[in-house]
């Protein structure tokens, strides 16, 4: 008999805007010649908090959306919406249409998931991220759900559309948004076109198009990690407690450091 997974339960959506209005002349932002030709496809990041005190107060929401809220003032293209300025190229509208924001529940503890090595057969990953699939102008640049363990723990599923910031982007974000919820000065972004911009003179020809599309055309037949990778995965991901702990749990486990409020 197949184990039932405990599901997470969604109990809220929300949407936070910047607390303070974009102003008029700060309408669109640009992307990069890289961004523009990148998949519209959003980048997940999945961070877990341990609340061993059991505080009630552990990662409070209204704390979470007011620093937020504050932090969207400075990163304020997360807040807008992708739209095509034509000849197949997007730009970012400063719309302050918002960040989605959900709230969850997962009837267990965090710190048994977390002694399991955080492996996916614990848990419906997917569920853990407020939004999986980009399909419509509409849909958000950023997307956050906080997920409360019954233990107090908590899960931060983000999302970010990958167009519009990368991982260090995304890390630079979280690490503002993190200051911001415990008070603490943080250095605003900046969104100066000017520093992404090829020189005027720069060309680029047929053949380095090509180039770069046949690569596209070649990778997609390519595996992305070695034939032997799932069985190595299935070694080290059954290791016994006195071991090494799986790289997996090292990468997923976000200490007192990050953001907490």
């Amino acid at each position: 008999m197949v184990q039932q997974l405990a599901r997470v339960q969604a109990t809220s959506r929300s949407w936070v805007k910047p607390a303070i209005p974009t102003p008029f002349i700060r309408g669109r932002t640009e992307l990069s010649d890289w961004d523009v030709v990148m998949f519209a496809t959003y980048m997940p990041l999945l961070l877990f908090y341990t609340n061993d005190s059991r505080d009630p107060n552990f990662m409070n929401t209204a704390i979470l959306k007011s620093s937020l809220s504050e932090t969207l003032v400075d990163f304020y293209p997360l807040a807008g919406r992708l739209i095509d300025v034509g000849n197949g190229i997007d730009a970012i509208d400063n719309n302050d249409e918002g960040v989605l924001f959900v709230e969850a529940e997962y009837p267990s503890d965090l710190k048994d998931f977390k002694k399991g090595g955080y492996l996916p057969s614990q848990m419906d990953y997917h569920r853990m991220f407020p939004i999986h699939f980009y399909s419509s102008p509409q849909d958000p640049l950023c997307a956050v759900q906080v997920t409360r363990f019954t233990d107090g723990g908590v899960a931060l599923g983000l999302m970010v559309l990958q167009k519009v910031a990368d991982m260090y982007s995304i890390a630079f974000f979280l690490d503002a948004w993190s200051k911001k919820a415990r008070n603490i000065q943080y250095t605003p972004a900046t969104f100066d076109r000017s520093l992404i911009a090829f020189p005027e003179d720069t060309v680029i020809t047929d053949e380095v198009l090509e180039h770069y599309r046949s690569e596209h055309r070649s990778m997609k037949h390519k595996p992305l990690y070695p034939s032997n990778f799932e069985s190595s995965l299935s070694k080290f991901g059954k290791q016994g407690p006195k071991d090494l702990k799986p790289l997996k749990s090292i990468i997923l486990e976000f200490h007192s450091s990050g953001l907490q409020a």
